[in-house]
């Protein structure tokens, strides 16, 4: 068995697949890849028995078979070569592999815990993804929950409802939600914590973020490919089980004016740079409590931050237009400055509309299509 290739391009798929592999593997062979040759083309596959990553790309020969080889022994001696062809050699009756003058020991193809050849579903349904889902999957992991005992609000819905396909993510404290593309079809799946995380970095690592990708699920799988002339990608992962909490009872329905469906709520039009650079300034104050005061009042945002263990005290300010019934009366709401700023961080406007209803509620801010929830914490007087 003989193959030759790029080694930039077996070093940019390792490094994607050393993502993938679990630290602590149940199986060894899960720290291998598993290297599969037919039809003068070559595919690399890694798992951990819930994500599968492959990558498939012609090659020089006409070589068949396959073997499995150790993730980080290959990425360390490819990485030590210039973008350059190397050749691949392999006999079945030796236990190792020849990389130029490397040779490195090999483990039975058989014993890997999935099938030969390619990646494919039976039966499931399809959908184009536009390139801004890429974005779209950095912005939602920041908002995922850390909490073990609900996995499912752990991971990312996409839901089909009325042509609409929606992301949203919770952790319980903050939502995000955003209309991202038309849906031909009704369907919901929530999409696991690790594949959400990794979906922009690996197709950044091996194909094009600038394009878009292909979604094809199942009832338990779901699969997102990328294909050019040259080669393909796919990452397959296992969905999580369980309904996602109903999210759409939570989203206030504000307006200035209070009328039968809406609720009276204050609009507060800040910049967001200058916003962020204040809260910045004042998070020194309470590196511990991250808890930290607003009071918009006269056009503008008083940002407030102490911490009486440490005896810290810092005040700033920052200009803003308020809009509300009640103009004469000001607004005091506390936030944990360090989700606030992973909001502020993931709106693509310069100009910020916060909407408070009461300093006990979440707020609600709209960014286009996107719409964030979060709720205050309690001042301490």
């Amino acid at each position: 068995m003989k193959a030759i290739i790029f080694t930039s391009e077996l070093a940019a798929y390792l490094k994607a697949a050393s993502k993938i592999i679990p630290k602590k593997a149940v199986l060894p062979i899960l720290e291998c890849v598993h290297i599969f040759m037919a039809d003068s083309k070559i595919s690399f596959r890694v798992t951990d028995l819930e994500n599968e990553l492959q990558y498939t790309t012609k090659m020089e020969g006409n070589a068949e078979g396959s073997v499995c080889v150790p993730v980080q022994q290959l990425l360390k001696f490819v990485s030590s070569y210039k973008n350059s062809l190397i050749v691949l050699e392999y006999n079945h009756g030796d236990k190792q592999m020849s990389f130029g003058g490397f040779k490195i020991a090999t483990q039975n193809a058989d014993d890997y815990p999935i099938k030969q050849g390619t990646l494919a579903f039976t039966g499931g349904k399809t959908i184009e993804l536009n390139s801004s889902i890429f974005n779209q999957f950095e912005v939602a992991k920041t908002f995922l929950s850390k909490d073990e005992l609900r996995p499912v609000m752990m991971g990312v819905l996409l839901r089909s409802k009325d042509g609409i396909l929606t992301m949203v993510t919770t952790d319980a404290h903050r939502l995000f939600k955003e209309d991202i593309d038309e849906a031909k079809f009704d369907f919901e799946l929530v999409v696991n914590n690790k594949a959400s995380k990794l979906l922009k970095s690996i197709f950044q690592t091996l194909g094009d973020v600038g394009c878009g990708l292909t979604m094809e699920f199942s009832s338990n799988q779901v699969m997102f490919t990328q294909t050019n002339d040259a080669s393909s990608i796919k990452f397959c992962t296992r969905l999580t089980e369980g309904k996602y909490p109903q999210y759409d009872n939570i989203i206030p329905n504000h307006s200035i004016q209070p009328s039968k469906d809406k609720t009276q709520a204050t609009y507060i039009t800040v910049d967001r740079f200058e916003l962020l650079n204040e809260i910045k300034k004042c998070s020194a104050a309470a590196p511990c409590s991250k808890q930290m005061k607003f009071s918009f009042n006269n056009n503008e945002c008083k940002i407030i931050c102490e911490d009486i263990d440490m005896n810290s005290y810092m005040e700033s300010s920052v200009k803003c237009r308020i809009a509300s019934l009640f103009t004469e009366k000001g607004v005091d709401i506390g936030f944990n400055f360090l989700f606030l700023t992973e909001l502020l961080n993931s709106i693509t406007n310069n100009k910020v509309t916060i909407q408070i209803s009461a300093p006990n509620r979440a707020i609600l801010v709209r960014d286009n299509k996107r719409l964030f929830l979060q709720m205050p914490t309690i001042l301490c007087n």
